[in-house]
């Protein structure tokens, strides 16, 4: 249900299509000389995109220039290590340099998000075995360049790992393993089973007082009660009205307090399962810059519920005076505290947090 409210696409097992069949079928439609209608010459399109692999440090794909009779789009294929960047004759001739250098950048781009799509998959597997789960499903949130991470699931057997694209883009290999490893924390404390009935409970509270009220107004409404019955009525409202003070202001701040606890334990065992606590300290530094999943702002979801299960609070910061003076509204402790904490286990800090 989550994974489908924030619209994230699952990542599944990706053969590498950059075969033996297409590169023959790529030779086979090849134009090895310039075109004579091209406003760019075969020479700069190789040195361009040589000059973008070297920007990006990655080997340079094979480029291949191919005929209108391939039926083909321009487009790339495979992985960093054996990749192909693919033009046709066509868009050639109405392209300026400009205009393919861009197109180059972004082919190159996907490649290597492509790439650590993958990688990140192979992370996701090797953790889960470390930490002797079945590996959860793997989830992309394409479209959010935020950085941020969180998983869901009430069992180990229906739960799932949810990345952004910008959290893929920005961290490194031992960056995105301590986030996962982080994530996969989550799945075997069943947090989010426990932040799930937390806040069945809050609405239960919230349930039970409002309906203790409106019992007692229809009740008022249809007779007249005598003394005796007042003292119990008074009683009765007394404890609806502690009900949805309850729900409304006492078991929230058990829930955000709960969460926040839960980030802790989530940080500490990341570092025991990765043996890294500096990468996750890393990652964390990164993500504080930018942690707002958009999705996640939209008034059509429960963000409530979603925004604890994140790695970092995923919300635009609304600055109050409660929140410069209490952290008790905050569903994450801060980062800096955290890291506090990673420094302790991993013995470059002497004063606990």
């Amino acid at each position: 249900m989550i994974v489908g409210m924030v619209n994230a696409t699952k990542l599944q097992d990706e053969p590498n299509t950059y075969s033996s069949d297409l590169k023959n079928f790529l030779e086979k439609f090849s134009i090895t000389e310039d075109i004579p209608k091209a406003k760019i010459s075969r020479e700069e399109i190789r040195k361009i995109l040589e000059n973008v692999s070297s920007k990006e440090k990655i080997p340079t794909p094979n480029l291949y220039i191919v005929k209108d009779e391939a039926e083909l789009k321009p487009f790339s294929v495979g992985t960093i290590a054996d990749s192909a960047v693919i033009l046709t004759k066509s868009y050639i001739e109405i392209s300026d340099k400009s205009k393919i250098e861009a197109f180059i950048t972004r082919q190159i781009s996907i490649i290597i998000l492509q790439d650590k799509k993958r990688e990140a998959k192979r992370i996701l597997e090797n953790i889960s075995i470390t930490a002797g789960i079945p590996t959860p499903k793997f989830y992309i949130l394409e479209d959010e360049k935020g950085l941020n991470a969180f998983a869901t699931g009430t069992t180990e057997k229906n739960c799932a790992v949810i990345l952004t694209r910008g959290l893929l883009e920005t961290l490194d290999k031992s960056e995105i393993e301590a986030v996962i490893a982080h994530e996969i924390a989550h799945i075997i404390y069943q947090d989010t089973k426990l932040m799930m009935v937390i806040t069945l409970l809050i609405g239960f509270f919230t349930y039970c007082g409002y309906l203790i009220l409106r019992t007692l107004e229809f009740r008022d409404r249809r007779s007249r009660s005598s003394k005796k019955d007042s003292k119990a009525v008074f009683i009765i409202l007394l404890i609806g009205v502690a009900f949805i003070i309850y729900g409304y202001v006492v078991a929230p701040l058990i829930r955000l307090a709960v969460s926040r606890t839960r980030e802790f334990h989530a940080d500490a065992k990341s570092a025991l399962l990765t043996r890294n606590p500096q990468a996750l300290i890393s990652a964390l530094r990164k993500i504080e810059n930018y942690p707002i999943v958009s999705v996640l702002n939209s008034r059509y979801n429960n963000n409530e519920l979603v925004a604890p299960m994140c790695i970092e609070n995923p919300l635009r910061k609304k600055v109050s005076l409660f929140d410069s003076l209490s952290n008790l509204s905050s569903t994450h402790p801060p980062i800096e505290k955290r890291i506090q904490a990673l420094e302790v286990m991993d013995g470059r800090s002497l004063f606990p947090y």
